[in-house]
């Protein structure tokens, strides 16, 4: 029996270390992704049930992050070079950072409010509504918003009017969901 115990604990702190990444997934963070998985593979494998070790591909929430960052990484590239051409096909440039410090992103549906640094000419991806957007400038000088979202192809430019503008026209699960982007600028 002194031989299963090194398993059975092993496979427990495994467990644990699993818990707390599917936790810490539901909540929006990374947690411990495969620590987890690492443990319940060692105390699989000192067990005399080796098979055992495959659970962890489906108990660790390690291995489901990874599929999914590579299909959203994908998904990102995609995206911004639909972005970048259509930027390049309509003499719309990265905007210059002279001025700007931050952009608040805020969403009414989910009651959400985000500050981000700005960088010329970096492409944005938004979960909620999913989303893909850059802020660029036209040839006389005025702010233009390039929006992308996710179930499109063909991005679409919407001017600027003052430093906040609200896209009315996005949806989250269904529910209309509006997007307002204000640039707070470094001198005011």
């Amino acid at each position: 029996m002194a031989e299963y115990s090194v398993c059975i604990v092993m496979c427990a702190v495994g467990l644990l270390f699993a818990g707390v990444s599917w936790g810490a997934m539901r909540a929006g963070r990374s947690g411990v992704p495969f620590v987890g998985a690492i443990f319940i593979i060692i105390g699989s494998l000192l067990s005399p049930s080796k098979w055992l070790a495959f659970s962890a591909l489906i108990i660790d929430p390690g291995f489901f992050m990874i599929v999914y960052y590579i299909i959203r990484s994908r998904q990102y590239n995609k995206m911004s070079v639909l972005i970048r051409n259509y930027c390049k096909n309509n003499d719309l440039a990265a905007f210059p950072a002279i001025g700007i410090q931050t952009l608040i992103i805020s969403v009414d549906v989910i009651n959400e409010s985000l500050d981000k640094g700005y960088f010329p000419g970096m492409i944005f991806d938004y979960n909620v509504p999913r989303c893909y957007f850059t802020i660029v400038q036209d040839i006389s000088g005025k702010m233009v918003l390039v929006l992308l979202p996710a179930d499109e192809q063909i991005p679409r430019s919407i001017p600027f009017e003052s430093d906040t503008l609200i896209v009315d026209e996005l949806s989250y699960k269904g529910t209309p969901a509006s997007l307002k982007l204000e640039i707070k600028r470094s001198d005011s």
